[in-house]
């Protein structure tokens, strides 16, 4: 900036001197020639013409020599400035993508963190569940030994209850045999009463005493042989009892047998399923543990996200800040493109914005900036205008 302006007053200082100089050799020559208009200029009058001239003509090639290093400082700096421009549009470019890709990535992390923290939740669930599943099958795997326990103390009491069964029925049997030989007794003594009152009938009246003992001997008889036939059958009813008890008492240990290999089987297959519900409670708790981990990923990298999207703000600060800079040629009158604002939204590829821009481009701009000669379409900048004022 300062060079510039340097550029500018030495320009117009050389100027002002060779105006200067041109002044003072008209006013030399016309001294040298005399008050009187038409006379002949004397030799020394002449040669501070000459020399004047001379010097106003080293002047003017001083002012040309400075009017294009200035020209030629004006398109270095307008050089400058389109690159400086351009990497600073791309940059601004860059910097709201990487933004809008941050803020993407942190709001994709928070709906991240969200599922996993209901995931997260649905596994504590799901794990209380298995945890109660496995404690319950646990209760029911200690209440089916149990039952298997009473099962089989049940089958042998039945089989105790069939020994006592077959006992009795061997027992009324041994009774049915003493009734029998009761009754043959009754028998007995019924035909010989019945002898003994033939006999007394036969003695006369010697033997009616004897003939009343007889009956009553015959009364008795009869009596026992009644009882004797009662308790048979009651006997015989005693038998068939035990014997249909001995039986269902078999069927009822057969049954409780079969519970007790049942309840059995039940019991292995309730240890199968508490089994394998601690291992997939301890699947469970795993699986909530690796959520976890996820879960503080997810989180590391919405901060990282953050993060990267404060650095693209801070780029794009920066960014401006270089179009700031470029503008700032303005003020030296030189003119600086200005580039199209990039949008916020704009989907530019990653390519485009990581590659610099063509040398070729640049000249091109460049050629719309200076104007070439015999281009009269050219809109001349403040500097030329200035200069081809001056």
């Amino acid at each position: 900036m300062n060079a510039t302006l340097l550029f500018h007053r030495f320009a117009f200082a050389i100027a002002a001197l060779a105006a200067v100089m041109l002044a003072l050799g008209t006013l030399a020559d016309w001294q040298s020639r005399g008050p009187t208009a038409g006379a002949v200029a004397t030799p020394q009058g002449e040669t501070l013409r000459q020399t004047n001239i001379g010097l106003a003509m080293a002047t003017l090639l001083a002012v040309g020599l400075a009017v294009a290093a200035a020209r030629s400082k004006s398109r270095s700096l307008r050089e400058v400035a389109d690159a400086v421009g351009a990497a600073a549009l791309r940059a601004t470019t860059a910097a709201r993508q990487l933004a809008d890709a941050g803020r993407a990535v942190a709001a994709g992390c928070g709906t991240q963190g969200s599922t996993v923290t209901a995931t997260g939740a649905a596994l504590e669930q799901m794990s209380a569940m298995i945890r109660s599943t496995a404690d319950n099958a646990a209760e029911a795997k200690d209440l089916a030994a149990q039952a298997r326990a009473a099962a089989e103390a049940g089958s042998v009491t039945m089989a105790e209850m069939d020994g006592a069964m077959r006992a009795i029925e061997t027992s009324s049997g041994e009774v049915a045999k003493i009734v029998k030989h009761i009754d043959e007794i009754a028998f007995q003594t019924n035909i010989l009463a019945l002898n003994a009152a033939v006999e007394a009938a036969r003695a006369g009246e010697a033997g009616a005493g004897f003939a009343v003992v007889a009956d009553e001997v015959r009364s008795l008889a009869q009596r026992s042989a009644a009882a004797a036939r009662e308790t048979a059958a009651k006997i015989a009813a005693a038998i068939e009892s035990s014997q249909q008890g001995s039986a269902s008492c078999g069927r009822v240990g057969q049954s409780l047998q079969e519970i007790a290999t049942k309840v059995t089987a039940a019991d292995g297959l309730v240890g199968e399923i508490a089994t394998a519900a601690r291992e997939q409670a301890q699947g469970i708790r795993e699986i909530g543990a690796a959520v976890a981990r996820i879960d503080l990923a997810t989180q590391e990298t919405a901060a990282t996200a953050d993060r990267a999207a404060a650095a693209s703000a801070d780029l794009t600060s920066a960014a401006d800040a270089w179009r700031g800079s470029a503008e700032n040629f303005r003020l030296l009158g030189v003119h600086v493109q200005q580039p199209l604002a990039a949008e916020p939204d704009a989907a530019v590829p990653a390519s485009i914005v990581a590659r610099p821009a063509p040398r070729r481009l640049a000249a091109k701009s460049r050629s719309r900036l200076i104007p070439m000669p015999g281009d009269s379409t050219t809109v001349p900048d403040a500097e030329e205008r200035h200069f081809r004022d001056f």
